[in-house]
């Protein structure tokens, strides 16, 4: 019978490795425990198109925590998705600014190049410096590919190319960068396929991509860990591989919350960590190793990104805020003439709710026969031109719909509104104050 709870203990707890569970116990024989771990991984384990410079397939222990991880954040994008939609042009131009040149900045970093002003960075990002310094060439490519929606005709290898292609610069009729020899990198430990392997790699890569039941955002990361041992390009394959992410999460759903979201920083990582752990997932084929290393680095830069959000939008309301204050500050004291559009005598005109209650308060006083829910609707619907209806009153106030009826040709019986028939229903007009 297997041992359950090693497998709970070293893959829910912590996604471990052999050594990792070897040093725990604190000895090299653990052959029993780590057979139950392998057991109970086998009851979540996926196997992907993607293969080993061998021709193993890789595959991914979809965990509990893994799924749930996956799928909470992607509804957390989601939801940041439909709080920027809210922003206003402006807001949503700034934002987008700013994330931009977080990507650019994370590329000159990769590069070592010295980091530029904010505003020399938001000009490239706008395209608005027409000299631009040689050591910036790289970023400004960067930046006139970020704005392509490459994948805007379905998710292809032509697509694919084309991103390369824009970001190191060569016009769309150049041959295809592809790598023509073997790299010589000292940091990236993960073995390489052969030159004329890369089309089938790559075809494998797109095939994962397609495999839905692996969670949309472990497919977006498991893009950079394939085109770190793919190296598919000559040059720039990690720029690559960080819009190859981008695009396809905006092509597979997210739209510009694909485009917010820090890819660069994990595309350009060349830590001893960093390969320590993506050289587990290649020693085990198991993706899963990898996935659980970054995949927490995408949930933090989401908190940071729906902060930046909110901040955002509470700039953007209390925007509104301060000009329709300003509108009310302007007006407060105006008295009713021919050219105003409320038939109220000198209340307030704005609509916002503390104000309406107060417009209905003053109402009673004036017009103690009014019942309360009669002064209320009115202060909040008094617009010259306008016309109300029954069941207006009945949704806003809460009323049957005979409660709603009756007070509003009560209204209009004590001169308030104009009744009148339109086609099949009565709608109620505002009448101005001059007026008998």
């Amino acid at each position: 019978m297997i041992n359950t709870h090693d497998g709970r203990r070293f893959t829910d707890d912590v996604y471990a490795t052999k050594e990792q569970v070897q040093a725990i116990f604190n000895r090299k024989e653990i052959s029993a425990t780590w057979d139950n771990v392998i057991s109970y991984r086998k009851n979540f384990y996926l196997e992907t198109p993607l293969k080993d410079t061998n021709g193993n397939n890789y595959g991914i222990c979809l965990t509990r925590k893994v799924m749930t991880d996956s799928y909470t954040l992607q509804m957390k994008l989601m939801n940041d998705l439909i709080d920027f939609s809210n922003l206003s042009k402006a807001s949503q131009d700034s934002f987008l600014l700013k994330r931009k040149n977080l990507a650019l900045t994370a590329v000159l970093k990769f590069q070592g190049t010295d980091l530029p002003s904010n505003d020399f960075l938001s000009r490239i990002s706008l395209n608005e410096i027409e000299s631009i310094p040689s050591q910036y060439f790289v970023i400004d490519s960067y930046s006139k590919a970020y704005n392509m929606n490459f994948f805007l005709n379905g998710l292809n290898l032509e697509s694919l190319e084309k991103i390369n292609k824009k970001i190191i610069g060569s016009l769309e009729n150049d041959p295809i960068n592809y790598r023509n020899r073997e790299p010589n990198d000292v940091i990236n430990p993960l073995l390489i396929p052969n030159l004329q392997n890369i089309p089938d790699y790559l075809k494998d890569l797109f095939s994962l991509l397609n495999q839905e039941e692996i969670p949309l955002l472990l497919r977006s990361l498991i893009i950079i860990y394939a085109f770190d041992f793919i190296k598919p390009f000559e040059v720039f394959y990690e720029g690559t591989a960080a819009l190859f992410a981008k695009n396809f999460l905006s092509y597979s759903g997210l739209r510009t919350a694909g485009f917010l979201l820090d890819f660069e920083s994990i595309a350009f990582s060349r830590s001893k960590a960093f390969y320590s752990i993506t050289k587990e997932s290649e020693k085990t084929l198991d993706l899963t190793y990898f996935i659980n290393s970054v995949l927490p680095y995408l949930m933090k830069d989401e908190v940071n990104l729906h902060f930046d959000i909110e901040n955002a939008k509470k700039e953007f309301e209390n925007n509104i805020q301060v000009s329709e204050e300003k509108q009310i500050d302007e007006n407060q004291d105006i008295v009713l003439t021919e050219n105003n559009n409320f038939a109220l005598p000198v209340f307030p005109t704005s609509t916002k709710n503390e104000t309406i209650e107060d417009t209905a308060k003053k109402l009673r006083e004036v017009y103690p026969q009014l019942k309360r829910k009669e002064a209320h609707f009115y202060a909040g619907h008094c617009t010259i031109g306008l016309n109300y209806t029954i069941d207006q009153f009945r949704n806003e106030e809460k009323t049957v719909y005979e409660t709603a009826r009756t007070s509003m040709d009560d209204l209009a019986e004590r001169g308030f509104y104009r009744k009148e028939k339109l086609k099949n229903k009565f709608v109620y007009s505002p009448i101005p104050m001059k007026e008998d």
